[in-house]
C-alpha cells in the first residue's frame, strides 16, 4: 500500500493535458503556490492511470492507440479541495460526468492494472501542508470554480522516485472529436 505522505512514486503515469492557453494559466498557479509553499514545480495535468508497469516500448504504443480512442471534450472545474495527502495537497477537482471515469476503466483495461477508485482532479500543490496553511489558497483560488477547459494530449510519464525525477517519455493527440 503506498504511504499517502510521501513523495515517492513509481511506474508509469497516464495524464490528460489540458490545451496550451489553460496550461500555461495552471502553469503559472502552480508556479505561484509552489513559490509561496516552497515546493516542487509540475506540469499541469489530470492523472488518467497511475501505478503501469510493463514494456516502455509497449507501454508507448498503448498510450498513442488509447490517445486516438479519446476524444477531446470540455471539462469543468467543480472546486477547490485539499487532502492531508503528499500529491494532494491542493487542487482543483474535475466535475464527474462520466466520461472520465469511462477513460480510466478503459485505460485500466488496455494497461492491464486493477480498476481502482477513480477522482478526477487538477492538482496545484504536491506537500505534507496543514490546512491551516493551504487554507488561504482555497479561498484564492475559489474564483475557478465553474471554469472550463479543453483536454487535448494524453501523457506517458515514467515516474519512478520524486517529481523531479519524472520524465515524459510520449505525448499523443486526443483523437477526432
Amino acid at each position: 500500500m503506498h504511504d499517502p505522505h510521501s513523495p515517492y512514486t513509481n511506474g508509469y503515469h497516464l495524464f490528460l493535458v489540458p490545451d496550451s492557453e489553460t496550461s500555461n494559466k495552471f502553469s503559472s498557479i502552480i508556479e505561484s503556490v509552489g513559490a509561496t509553499f516552497g515546493s516542487v514545480i509540475f506540469p499541469p495535468h489530470i492523472t488518467l492511470l497511475s501505478g503501469i508497469t510493463g514494456d516502455e516500448h509497449e507501454l508507448i504504443s498503448y498510450t498513442e492507440q488509447l490517445a486516438l480512442a479519446i476524444a477531446p471534450r470540455t471539462l469543468t472545474i467543480a472546486g477547490v479541495r485539499t487532502e492531508d495527502r503528499f500529491f494532494r495537497a491542493l487542487y482543483l477537482i474535475v466535475k464527474e460526468s462520466g466520461a472520465l471515469s469511462d477513460m480510466h476503466m478503459n485505460a485500466s483495461i488496455a494497461f492491464k492494472t486493477e480498476v481502482s477508485e477513480y477522482l478526477p482532479h487538477l492538482s496545484l500543490l504536491y506537500g505534507n501542508y496543514s490546512d491551516e496553511q493551504k487554507k488561504p489558497m482555497v479561498h484564492l483560488l475559489s474564483p475557478l470554480e465553474g471554469m472550463e477547459f479543453q483536454i487535448v494530449k494524453l501523457d506517458l510519464y515514467k515516474t519512478e522516485g520524486e517529481v523531479e525525477a519524472w520524465k515524459k517519455m510520449a505525448s499523443f493527440p486526443l483523437g477526432i472529436s
